[in-house]
């Protein structure tokens, strides 16, 4: 029965249920608050898809790259990419996300022919992470939705199962259709590769943007519109976000007041820490470290 699925507010169904082998599972979270998890670093088989419905949210890739995904946007795990959201912490949001099986290890396909099953993962798995999903694929995606929060998916009929499986092919079918006609390019580009680069190894300075774009030869502009495109955010937002990174981890690790860290990372004091830590997270420092000392115990 797929209603054994359901977990919570956030339904969930393994591809098997549905008799699709090209997907290992797919499912629905709507956060309407922040909410703190215990989740730490993932990686799958085979390349996993989220699709921001509504909100914002931002992931950890190794190396701290944070890629930041809003509404109408999709961020691509190519298979083996450990990835985690970033500071434990969804934000209020809606997604739908998907994760394919690798074509190694399936037998047979149900959705898609064997060769195109193949040439999928292997466009998600060479590709970069973040993409506008398009209007055609997130009008599919709002579809298969609605329909895991429909009470009617707990008869797991034959007219049910039917139903989504056109609507996952739809959705597979319109976010191909996506990137192929814009090419994904797994390399961030020399700039913003050596902005993060710079941002990291001098988190606690003083950091002008516009000097750091005279430091790498381009323009402040320039810098912008690159960092926007591959990571989601501003340059500023990174080094935001990375800041408060740090003070997570301070925060769960140390006893150190709240005042201490937030000079330690470089904020210039602890309420204007506060008030930025509020922004991305949701919470105040305080309820942060009581939070996660509490999901601990």
């Amino acid at each position: 029965m797929l209603g054994s699925q359901i977990i919570d507010i956030n339904p969930r169904i393994a591809g098997a249920d549905l008799r699709v082998p090209e997907v290992r599972m797919f499912g629905y979270c709507n956060f309407r608050k922040a909410v703190r998890t215990s989740d730490d670093w993932g990686s799958h088989g085979g390349p996993e898809i989220v699709f921001l419905i509504e909100g914002e949210a931002c992931w950890e890739i190794v190396d701290e790259q944070l890629v930041q995904v809003v509404g109408g946007q999709a961020i691509v795990f190519p298979r083996g990419s450990k990835h985690r959201i970033v500071n434990s912490v969804y934000p209020p949001s809606e997604s739908l996300w998907i994760i394919m099986k690798d074509p190694t290890e399936t037998s047979a396909s149900s959705l898609l022919t064997p060769e195109a099953h193949r040439d999928f993962c292997d466009l998600l798995n060479g590709g970069g992470h973040l993409w506008d999903a398009g209007p055609a694929c997130l009008a599919q995606v709002l579809d298969l939705s609605r329909l895991l929060v429909d009470p009617a998916i707990f008869s797991g009929g034959g007219l049910i199962i039917s139903e989504f499986r056109a609507k996952i092919h739809n959705v597979l079918l319109e976010f191909w259709k996506t990137c192929s006609k814009r090419g994904l390019n797994g390399t961030a580009s020399n700039v913003v590769q050596a902005a993060k680069s710079y941002l990291q190894e001098n988190l606690v300075a003083e950091i002008s943007i516009s000097e750091l774009a005279e430091r790498l030869g381009c323009s402040r502009g320039h810098l912008h519109a690159a960092f926007r495109r591959e990571m989601g955010m501003s340059p500023n937002d990174y080094l935001q976000r990375l800041r408060i990174k740090r003070c997570c981890e301070k925060l769960m690790a140390s006893s150190d007041s709240i005042t201490e860290i937030a000079f330690d990372n470089g904020f210039d004091s602890a309420q204007y820490f506060a008030r930025v830590f509020r922004k991305y997270l949701g919470f105040s420092p305080t309820e942060f470290r009581a939070r996660g000392r509490s999901a601990r115990h």
